[in-house]
């Protein structure tokens, strides 16, 4: 599912290529032709040379052409939610460095604990990808209605592919700290 495509270079000014591309990708895909295309390169290019230079690999003393390798997931990371379904926190390729948080109520009234399934993978459903962890965060408040109480996940993920999951209730201020290695879940 593509929610916005943008156009750039040559063609992505061609008016019959814009009709064509709007066709292929449907009525609710945000088919964007605001932004000069020149700039958006510019601006991709100078976003990639960033990365690089973050990444602190010795690019010149390589022998293969590793430039364009900036790291990144190459499976996305998220939470099993209610019904077994896979809500992605980090998607796929997303470049590492990177952290995400998500905030939502308890799911039954009374609930006096989170149970937290960490999974990486791109299939819809939780249990169809790799379990990473399962956390607990315990001590909520009492008399939470469903919906009620801060919950608070982050993800983060260093550029070594190390994650750090971080749940917190907001009001009470209970909260874990998990950090998962690769070796751990490969």
């Amino acid at each position: 599912e593509v929610d916005e495509v943008l156009f750039v270079g040559g063609s992505g000014r061609m008016p019959r290529f814009q009709t064509v591309m709007k066709g292929l990708f449907g009525p609710s895909t945000d088919v964007r032709t605001d932004v000069e295309p020149d700039e958006a390169i510019s601006i991709g290019c100078a976003t990639q040379a960033a990365m690089i230079l973050a990444s602190n690999v010795d690019y010149a003393a390589s022998s293969t052409n590793d430039a364009v390798k900036a790291p990144h997931l190459t499976k996305s990371i998220g939470l099993e939610v209610a019904g077994g379904a896979f809500a992605v926190l980090v998607p796929r390729l997303a470049v590492v460095p990177a952290r995400r948080t998500l905030e939502f109520g308890v799911a039954e009234d009374g609930q006096k604990e989170i149970y937290l399934a960490v999974y990486e993978g791109d299939d819809k459903v939780a249990k169809k990808n790799s379990l990473l962890a399962e956390i607990v965060l315990g001590e909520l408040p009492e008399g939470l209605k469903k919906g009620e109480g801060k919950i608070e996940v982050s993800f983060t993920i260093e550029a070594d592919q190390v994650l750090t999951v971080f749940a917190k209730e907001k009001s009470k201020g209970a909260h874990i700290k998990v950090k998962v290695h690769q070796k751990e879940h490969k």
